[in-house]
């Protein structure tokens, strides 16, 4: 975590620790679990990643948390290109991801963005599907929880 979340955090934990001192706080992170070629849906090997140049293709409510995930990966990124959340892709986008495309090795995008993106309005065949899913840090004390809460 960077120094700004562990802040935003702290100052999280301290208004929570005002209503109920003894409330357990859990975190969660995102964690990039396969790489995947968007048409053919093949796993793609984290090491052939090492220095492309990409740039990110998001349409979430989080644009910047998504560009912290891809500073993870051995990879140049040159560019977010970011949609609002929900966003319906129309003609003109499609062309700018086209455009794109061009000036890189590859256009990364997730598993939530790739079901809304119409493949066949592409061309490129550079984009690249990040499987995400979330982790509970200190995953068993919270299941204990709330296992032990919905019993009750």
């Amino acid at each position: 975590k960077t120094d700004r979340q562990n802040l935003a955090l702290d100052k999280l934990r301290a208004i929570i620790a005002q209503y109920n001192p003894d409330a357990p706080v859990f975190t969660a992170s995102f964690k990039i679990t396969e790489i995947k070629n968007a048409r053919t849906g093949t796993q793609i090997p984290w090491a052939s990643l090492h220095g492309m140049r990409v740039a990110g293709l998001c349409s979430i409510g989080d644009p910047a948390g998504f560009a912290t995930m891809l500073s993870r990966l051995p990879v140049q990124t040159v560019g977010i290109l970011s949609f609002p959340d929900h966003h319906r892709y129309r003609p003109a986008d499609y062309q700018h991801i086209e455009r794109l495309s061009k000036e890189v090795d590859a256009l990364i995008t997730t598993e939530k963005d790739i079901a809304k993106i119409d493949l066949t309005m592409l061309q490129t065949d550079k984009l690249v599907v990040l499987a995400i899913e979330q982790v509970i840090d200190n995953q068993e004390s919270f299941f204990r929880i709330v296992k032990d809460r919905a019993a009750v």
